[in-house]
């Protein structure tokens, strides 16, 4: 397939967008998060000469594979880096020429990056959370392979990447056969998780579950990272996680129909992209009742940017060719804003 020389000087932008970011985020501060935490892990698998360690066994054979390099730990924060964020550019372009169109201008890449470098979830997954941000990418890629190119073989493909990465994604499970259903069943289910969660119906039905089977999953979540009677950072239902969870969906369908009134056929893309944001919300609403509730919510937060792009695409025509016009401002102060916040 022949690639346009707009094409080429995109994709090549975009290559040395990620690779200088992957550079900042190596050479980030020690002080960030689990750094210190995730050196230590690096170099154990790095002086064992193995892959096999404690941490899932997507990770530590990524993490030997870049030992077998040569390299330091930096060469291994910038090699996570990259992977996550050229994953993520990997998803957005799919999503992109599978909903607007195959030639993708350099302006919207431009935005694209802009919205990932003003979330902080994007920071998280960089220069925290590496392992859930390996593999956050892969499942949203296994979740689009299914729903918009109905193709099981990739889907299966991704969905183990992400698992061996962080078994975190294994959560989405009993809600993936969603992905089969339409829009407004997904809403329903989604809209009463959402009501169940902060009533408390959905930790009493995870709690009785647990007991008739006898797995122990209430006590794992309720008693995760801390001890009996310890309450816990990030507990349970939080007012400010829950809205801003919710509020993504619900300012869609809003807009939504203020502007159309109903489903016209460009319109199908978008509501699956909403769709599979909703069934990534899932998990928090169901698990979300232990401490550190927001490392269930994060599943779905990361996809936020992908959701914020398409928002402005369909539904702020004016403004999306305003931000055309100042594509590389915006681009300018949110790469120095995330350089900022990396050092």
């Amino acid at each position: 397939m022949r690639i346009s020389r707009s094409g080429f000087v995109c994709y090549v932008s975009s290559f040395f967008i990620i690779f200088v970011v992957s550079l900042l985020v190596a050479n980030r501060s020690l002080d960030i998060g689990d750094t210190l935490q995730y050196i230590i892990h690096y170099e154990r698998i790095s002086d064992a000469g193995s892959y096999i360690y404690r941490l899932e066994p997507g990770f530590g054979f990524f993490a030997y594979v870049v030992s077998l390099i040569g390299g330091g730990y930096l060469l291994f924060f910038a090699s996570v880096s990259f992977l996550i964020t050229s994953t993520y550019f990997f998803l957005f372009k799919k999503k992109y020429t599978s909903i607007v169109s195959d030639k993708i201008l350099l302006s919207d890449i431009l935005i694209f990056f802009s919205l990932l470098f003003l979330s902080s979830w994007y920071f998280t997954s960089v220069a925290n959370g590496l392992r859930q941000g390996l593999s956050l990418p892969f499942l949203y890629l296994s979740m689009f392979f299914l729903v918009f190119e109905r193709n099981a073989i990739k889907s299966l493909i991704c969905f183990l990447i992400a698992t061996s990465f962080h078994y975190s994604t294994l959560l989405l499970l009993p809600f993936l056969p969603l992905l089969y259903f339409g829009f407004n069943c997904v809403f329903v289910v989604w809209l009463g998780l959402a009501l169940g969660y902060g009533l408390g119906v959905n930790e009493a039905f995870v709690k009785y579950l647990s007991d008739l089977s006898g797995v122990g999953i209430y006590e794992r979540v309720r008693l995760y990272s801390v001890q009996e009677g310890e309450v816990g950072q990030y507990h349970g239902f939080i007012w400010g996680f829950f809205i801003y969870t919710v509020f993504w969906p619900l300012f869609f369908l809003f807009f939504h129909y203020c502007f159309f009134g109903g489903r016209g056929e460009r319109h199908v893309g978008f509501f699956r992209i909403v769709k599979i944001y909703m069934i990534l919300t899932l998990p928090y609403f169901v698990f979300g009742f232990g401490p550190f509730s927001n490392r269930y919510s994060y599943i779905a937060w990361f996809y936020i940017p992908i959701l914020q792009y398409f928002i402005f695409l369909f539904y702020f025509k004016e403004l999306r060719l305003f931000l055309r016009l100042l594509s590389a401002l915006l681009f300018f102060v949110s790469f120095s804003y995330f350089a900022v916040m990396i050092s």
